[in-house]
């Protein structure tokens, strides 16, 4: 009988007074890009498919942007800027995408592993990438498919290579591993 109305409509103490525990209700959020009618919808609601899919392709070029650190490698690498551009939209194409299975040199793998892969993408490993690819003087016959290959890969092989670039240019040996 705490929370019920008293018979003369008045609230009790408990009812009056929000809980610590419960959260207060939350107000009816307001849209400004509709008219105030009951019919109308949110303009996110409202967008085409294509107005759809083109915005969430946006929202991963400006995340991918962000991890990427894409102002910084453009002031790096200026005359790479559009190289970097490329793949920033390959990425985006891979992530947004509906398949199940990717190919990824020559295998098909679970999607949602390339996209975990190439999310993880750093600064580090995009910078890595642009130092490495314009080394190669092999004629690549699938550019989007070798791109993807190296982005995808790039996590789980940056790291020893400046390792073994450190041993080659400074002389270290490896560590003799005891028996």
């Amino acid at each position: 009988r705490l929370n019920e109305a008293l018979p003369s409509g008045e609230q009790t103490v408990e009812e009056a007074a929000p809980s610590p525990i419960e959260p207060a209700p939350q107000q009816a959020e307001t849209h400004p890009e509709t008219t105030g009618t009951a019919n109308d919808k949110p303009a996110a609601v409202q967008q085409t498919p294509a107005q759809a899919a083109k915005r969430n392709r946006e929202d991963t070029i400006d995340l991918l942007k962000e991890n990427w650190d894409y102002d910084w490698l453009c002031g790096l690498y200026p005359d790479d800027r559009d190289t970097i551009d490329e793949w920033l939209l390959l990425s985006a194409e891979v992530l947004t995408g509906r398949r199940q299975t990717i190919r990824v040199g020559k295998e098909d793998r679970a999607a949602w592993l390339v996209k975990q892969r190439l999310l993880s993408l750093t600064d580090v490993h995009i910078s890595y990438l642009l130092d490495t690819l314009s080394q190669n003087q092999t004629r690549v016959r699938n550019i989007k498919q070798y791109l993807l290959t190296a982005l995808y890969n790039a996590p789980a092989t940056c790291t020893n290579y400046y390792k073994a670039a450190v041993r080659h240019d400074y002389g270290v040996k490896k560590p003799a591993s005891s028996p």
